[in-house]
């Protein structure tokens, strides 16, 4: 259930009330999608429109997510194995790269009291800041600066139109010794999600390793990608970008055949 108390302990913004009266009081994560999907509606989130993704993207559907996310069982389990894992190999400098409610950061923070985190988020909420400010350790901060031992990027790269090219970017604030941790969801189960990302589906280690990655350690539904040296712009590998996408589409097709098969057979 959805304690909402424990976040406003005076009055809950009306926004975020509409939003609970909507839902039902122990919701499913795919309710907290429909929400989503209903607040890209309402802002007419478009890719060709910046300011509308802004505002969406600061719309407070987000902190009921972030709130969701410290109540929801599995989301609680996930960010505690992130956390330990992460700590596990004694960064003294972290980037929680669209780190939106810094539920991961404070739970660093706590194994990590002498380490410096920064939550890359151009839209944190009030309430994010708020829960956040006890920590000395941890900043809020608009883009990345000077060379991080870790990077994290959970649930990033779907919602952006060019996802390698963010990557390369992440990696120019790394040293030899770094590693990324990247989860990823490239499939359409909400309308943030963008088709034009979906092809990785399937080959983004291989592309990463193309571009000099070296993919590591799994840790749940994400991956750890070692530095392999000199790592390549996308743009230098948009031969093999262009098969991925080629292999993605020509999936789809043959699944369809498939199907259309199936149905003939059946008649």
């Amino acid at each position: 259930m959805i304690k909402i108390e424990h976040y406003y302990k005076n009055e809950v913004p009306i926004e975020i009330s509409s939003m609970l009266s909507l839902i039902s009081p122990s919701p499913r994560l795919e309710e907290i999608w429909a929400l989503m999907d209903l607040a890209w509606a309402a802002t007419k989130a478009d890719l060709a429109d910046s300011q509308s993704l802004d505002t969406f993207y600061s719309h407070p559907v987000w902190t009921l997510n972030g709130i969701f996310t410290e109540t929801h069982e599995e989301s609680i389990y996930n960010r505690k194995v992130f956390a330990d894992h992460i700590a596990a190999t004694q960064p003294t400098r972290i980037a929680d790269y669209g780190g939106g409610f810094g539920a991961l950061a404070r739970l660093l923070a706590k194994r990590l009291p002498s380490a410096s985190i920064d939550v890359v988020e151009p839209y944190p909420s009030e309430l994010a800041l708020s829960l956040c400010k006890n920590f000395s350790n941890i900043r809020f901060v608009n883009r990345l600066s000077g060379a991080y031992d870790v990077i994290v990027a959970l649930d990033v790269l779907e919602h952006v139109p060019a996802p390698l090219d963010l990557v390369y970017d992440l990696s120019r604030y790394t040293h030899k010794n770094s590693y990324l941790l990247l989860a990823n969801c490239f499939y359409p189960v909400i309308k943030c999600h963008l088709p034009c990302t979906f092809y990785l589906r399937d080959t983004f280690d291989f592309l990463m390793k193309k571009m000099g990655f070296i993919p590591f350690e799994k840790v749940l539904y994400a991956r750890t990608y070692r530095i392999g040296g000199v790592i390549r712009n996308p743009r230098k590998i948009q031969g093999w970008t262009a098969l991925a996408k080629l292999f993605f589409s020509s999936k789809n097709s043959l699944r369809e055949v498939y199907h259309c098969i199936r149905d003939i057979c059946k008649k």
